[in-house]
């Protein structure tokens, strides 16, 4: 048997003495914490997390082709008819990929703008990066979509995307499995969502890429603060599919594939000291960039350039 693998095992088997020991733990007044267990436990799943990853390995171009699959299967069908706004998209995530430093290369990152009305964005592995027509919609500057754009690069550039998927990836092509069980475990890539760690590694690396480019901090939690008020009054909708249907009830709800409001706020705020940007109000905003989708890479204006304070 392959010596990793049986790490992996050995690994998993402790994790079930250690749940029987700390279950069998009492405090003194004769009831039972589980905090203990949740501290072990956590350490044991993350050392095991780390071993299966090194065990599935994939490389960028594995990455590449199965990120191309993924959209052609899904969502290539899928696209809004505007050119203008998936025009407008490409040009903000240009002047990102242009301004902030990434760190992976060897791709360009390409955007997508969906004709879905719920609010809502993600990415997939390959630097393939989707916009809702919701989302659009309730961005009310250049610097709050850039803020939303950057934080889903950062998955990819972060390599959370692919982590996602790195396992059912490697049991698939072991199982001689066709294109179509990947595309059927797309619902369980966007349900699971990312963790905590993931995401506020995420929102500390967008914010940066947005604060590099010259935008506004502040729009980050300007968006999301008035995201978080607001309850989604969408009803999936002639979506055609059993397929569909469930990755339209995913993506219905925001707050099913991001940390919720306050978890979000918070880790924009810990970006902001962790960065050290001291005024988070000064930047560029970009409101009449939105309303004429024209990216400040292409025309920049003076009255939407904020001095903070």
């Amino acid at each position: 048997m392959n010596r990793r693998l049986l790490g992996l095992l050995l690994i998993v088997v402790a994790m079930l003495v250690l749940i029987v020991f700390l279950s069998r733990q009492r405090l003194q007044d004769g009831k039972a914490t589980a905090q203990p267990f949740v501290d072990r436990a956590t350490e044991v799943v993350q050392a095991a997390d780390r071993l299966g990853l090194e065990l599935t390995p994939m490389t960028l171009s594995e990455e590449l082709a199965l990120g191309a699959e993924l959209h052609r299967a899904s969502f290539a069908g899928r696209l809004d008819p505007n050119e203008e706004d998936q025009a407008y998209l490409r040009a903000v995530m240009e002047t990102l990929q242009e301004g902030a430093e990434l760190r992976r290369s060897g791709f360009s990152y390409q955007i997508f703008l969906l004709d879905l009305p719920y609010v809502n964005a993600f990415a997939l592995p390959g630097g393939y990066v989707y916009v809702t027509r919701g989302l659009l919609a309730e961005a009310e500057s250049e610097a709050e979509l850039a803020s939303v754009i950057g934080h889903e690069m950062a998955h990819v550039d972060l390599g959370h995307c692919v982590e996602r998927v790195q396992y059912q990836e490697w049991v698939r092509k072991r199982a001689g499995r066709d294109a179509s069980s990947l595309v059927a475990g797309l619902y369980q890539f966007l349900s699971i969502g990312y963790s905590d760690e993931q995401e506020e590694d995420a929102d500390q690396a967008g914010m940066a890429f947005a604060f590099q480019t010259g935008y506004q901090p502040q729009a980050a939690w300007d968006f999301h603060a008035r995201l978080g008020d607001e309850e989604s009054s969408h009803v999936v909708r002639d979506v055609g599919g059993e397929l569909d249907r469930l990755v339209s009830d995913v993506l219905e709800d925001y707050w099913s594939t991001h940390p919720n409001h306050e978890q979000r706020i918070q880790n924009l705020q810990k970006a902001l000291r962790a960065l050290g940007i001291q005024d988070a109000k000064a930047g560029y905003v970009g409101r009449r960039n939105l309303r004429e989708r024209r990216a400040k890479s292409q025309v920049s204006y003076p009255e939407e350039l904020r001095s903070g304070g």
